[in-house]
């Protein structure tokens, strides 16, 4: 998602904006839909955390607690 709101690094405001979609679902089918404005409310692949080995994959079309756990384990991280 747009990490931190202005795309430089993780902060707590980027776990609870994921945590807040917390059940949303919807269709993932591009990189093109992650960097699409998202709507205020609902599914959006930027929120979308997907993990598979503990490494981040492509958006599944769901927000769940791993998605919450995945960008909270990225805190801090430099997304430039």
């Amino acid at each position: 998602h747009r990490d931190s709101m202005n795309g430089k690094a993780i902060t707590i405001k980027d776990i609870f904006a994921v945590a807040a979609r917390f059940g949303a679902v919807g269709t993932a089918t591009s990189v093109d839909d992650a960097l699409s404005e998202p709507p205020p409310t609902g599914y959006h692949a930027s929120y979308d955390r997907n993990t598979v080995m503990g490494e981040i994959a492509p958006a599944d079309g769901s927000i769940t607690t791993v998605d919450i756990f995945a960008v909270a384990a990225q805190f801090g991280r430099n997304c430039l």
